[in-house]
């Protein structure tokens, strides 16, 4: 999702607007430090008019820095930017100024002509984070795995609390195949790899796993796993039928306490989970 900090954005131009008349540029106490201030703030300026879109203020923001460039010490050695000092007309606050007024209106006019959504307070730690579901989680997981947990994340954030259980439900396939690759099942019905299978089909695959395993040695050890295993497949069983199935075939719609129940009954599986076998 994009970030667009209005707040900082809207401060970034109250700074600049400051500065918007000739007569308060030419009283600059400090004419070195002043024009290298200004080319701090335009450059946070792009990267907000950069992340938003906004493509005419990008290119106003940088047509006054390189202006403004050519009235700072060049660093030493960039003779490039020493020539083109040495050739440079007078500083001219009339300029300047109007550069500034005209970066002023075209973000006013492009920021109008963008529709901006906003996430409430209470939903603000959902959104844009990468460890969702704690450290261990985010450390024990692929990339694809802890892609899904964000943006499960980020739809609870912005009310898409159907997507948002989709996503929970694609969080929950990777535990699916990570736990095939622990047990070593690599396909289902002999000939189908296990990537291909339907979550039924591995299921099944998994549990003819188990029973096999509960077949071999017999000890304590043996018992805990057993139990462990058995234990996600009833889980996992009710994922696909309670869950997964509904939202793959657009049986239903979720309400955000709903989705947020999905949520926390995933967390909690997925940490049992990583906790036990890695899930890269």
């Amino acid at each position: 999702m994009i970030q667009f900090f209005s707040g900082e954005v809207y401060s970034l131009l109250g700074c600049l607007e400051l500065n918007a008349q000739a007569e308060a540029i030419r009283n600059w106490y400090n004419p070195e430090f002043d024009i290298k201030q200004t080319i701090r703030i335009l450059n946070q300026l792009k990267k907000s008019a950069e992340s938003a879109e906004l493509t005419q203020s990008n290119d106003r923001c940088t047509e006054l820095k390189e202006y403004l460039s050519l009235y700072t010490k060049p660093d030493p050695g960039d003779w490039m930017a020493e020539a083109k000092r040495s050739l440079a007309k007078p500083f001219s606050p009339e300029i300047v100024g109007s550069q500034i007024k005209g970066i002023l209106s075209t973000f006013d006019k492009e920021l109008r002509e963008k529709k901006f959504a906003y996430i409430p307070s209470e939903k603000a730690h959902y959104f844009e984070r990468d460890d969702l579901f704690g450290k261990t989680v985010h450390e024990n997981s692929s990339a694809e795995l802890n892609a899904e947990i964000k943006a499960a994340g980020n739809c609870l954030a912005a009310d898409l609390n159907t997507a948002a259980v989709f996503h929970l439900m694609c969080v929950v396939e990777h535990g699916l195949r990570a736990l095939a690759r622990h047990l070593k099942v690599k396909s289902v019905k002999k000939l189908v790899p296990i990537e291909l299978g339907t979550w039924e089909e591995i299921i099944t695959a998994l549990g003819k796993k188990v029973e096999a395993l509960g077949k071999t040695t017999r000890s304590k050890k043996r018992e805990k796993e057993l139990d462990f295993y058995n234990e996600l497949l009833v889980e996992y069983r009710g994922f696909k039928d309670f869950w997964r199935n509904k939202v793959a075939h657009a049986r239903v719609s979720y309400s955000p306490t709903k989705a947020k129940a999905a949520f926390e009954h995933v967390r909690a599986f997925t940490e049992k989970l990583s906790g036990r076998i890695s899930l890269k």
